[in-house]
Formats: C-alpha cells, structure tokens, sequence
C-alpha cells in the first residue's frame, strides 16, 4: 500500500501536531480519497520525517496527529552547490527538479551572458521562484528526501565565484576543459558545479572560469545544457558515494 507523503514546513514534533495546508487537504481529500484515521509522512525540511494521521478536518484543513519521528541518513555526503546558467522555462524547470532528486544541497540560477531569460525584473524572478520552489517540494516529497535544497536569488558568474570561495569550484566546459570529469577528485565534503546556458559560455567568461575553478568536460560530444546537468550531477554525487 502507497502512504502518500507531503511537505509540511510548520510541524511540532514536541506536541505531536501538524496541519496540512489547503491545497495539501484538498489534494488529500478530493485527489487521493483519503480521510480521518489514514495515514500519510510528513517531513519539514530540517531533517526529521514523522508518520502522521489525518486526525481532523477543520474548515476543510487536516489536522495532523504525529505517530512517530525517524532522522534517515538519505542525503548524499557531498554537499553540492549548483550553479546553474537560467535555461529557457521548460528546461530550467526539469534541471531543478532532477538535482533535488539527486540530492543536491543547494541551487543558485546563474545570469550568463548568453542566458536567453533575464530576471532582473524583481517581479518577474518573484513570480518565477514561487513555481520553482513548488517543483523542488514535488521532487523532494517523490524522491524520499528528507530536506530541500535551499533556492537563490540569480547570480552573476563573478558573484557565485565569489561565495563559493570556501569550496572545491568546478566548471562544466565543452571542449576547452583541462581534463574529463571522470578525473576529478575531489578533497573536500562540499563542491560548487556551474553548468552553462545553451548557447554555452561567452570567451570572457571562459578565462575567468578557468581562472577561478577547475574545468573538466563530459566528452567530445555536445549535450544539451539540462542533459549536461542530470549527467554531471549525478556522476559528482555517486561518485562521492561510492568512494565511500
């Protein structure tokens, strides 16, 4: 049997007590024909996951009563930052959900020069970032995760370079890459990875990327910028793991 499992940010493990939103009761009810006394997961994004049962409906919002609280160990141990150059919607949209399922730590949309989608229009971003962090709850909910990759705000090349000081910098290239990403190894628990827009990098920005991190590539062959970025990811990651 399938127990459906939701998001719910606002969860009080010490009482015992939690609350589906709205949508999440409406959803519950109407969609999946759930009722008092069923049970579902829950997790708040800080680590903790709770069986839960659907207690009472209160103006047409579920209550939640919390059976039980488990900590699992599913996040991968290398905690990746992606550095992602903003892709057309579509393709934005798949990228973002496949590192949340793979288990990336944090996403940072980049403003490349050759990014066909500006949000230097706060408006435009705020709009935009309301739909992401709904496809990051979806994937996180499908994928078992137990927390969210955190979202930021858009970012210049320089600027990410800037706050990934701390951390291994590696930049995806086409075929002016020092070495192939199976050579990477890397030292540390944390790594930043930029992956480029699909006209790819501009050749200022090449210079300073190689600068300013490590280069490698996936190959001869040119992928797609969302292919290149499930396909990286994932090598980065279970590699970590399975060094481990």
């Amino acid at each position: 049997m399938t127990i459906h499992r939701f998001y719910v940010p606002a969860l009080d493990g010490a009482a015992q007590t939690g609350a589906l939103s709205r949508d999440q009761s409406r959803q519950a009810s109407r969609v999946l024909r759930l009722g008092r006394g069923d049970t579902i997961h829950v997790f708040d994004g800080t680590g903790a996951e709770y069986t839960a049962t659907l207690a009472s409906e209160q103006d047409r919002i579920w209550q939640l009563e919390l059976t039980e609280e488990r900590r699992p160990q599913r996040e991968p141990r290398l905690r990746l930052t992606f550095g992602l150059a903003v892709l057309r919607n579509e393709r934005f949209d798949l990228a973002v959900q496949k590192l949340t399922e793979l288990g990336v730590a944090r996403i940072a949309p980049l403003a490349a020069e050759r990014s066909v989608i500006s949000y230097a229009d706060a408006r435009i971003w705020a709009k935009r970032r309301a739909r992401i962090e709904r496809i990051i709850v979806e994937a996180a909910e499908q994928s078992e995760r137990v927390t969210l990759p955190a979202l930021q705000d858009p970012l210049t090349v320089s600027e990410f370079l800037d706050q990934a000081s701390d951390t291994e910098v590696v930049t995806l290239l086409e075929r002016h890459a020092a070495g192939h990403i199976s050579d990477l190894r890397l030292s540390a628990g944390s790594a930043s990875l930029l992956v480029g827009p699909e006209g790819g990098w501009t050749e200022p920005e090449i210079m300073m990327l190689q600068q300013r991190s490590s280069t490698v590539s996936m190959g001869a062959l040119i992928l797609r910028a969302e292919t290149a970025v499930i396909a990286a990811a994932s090598y980065l990651l279970f590699s970590d793991y399975a060094a481990g």
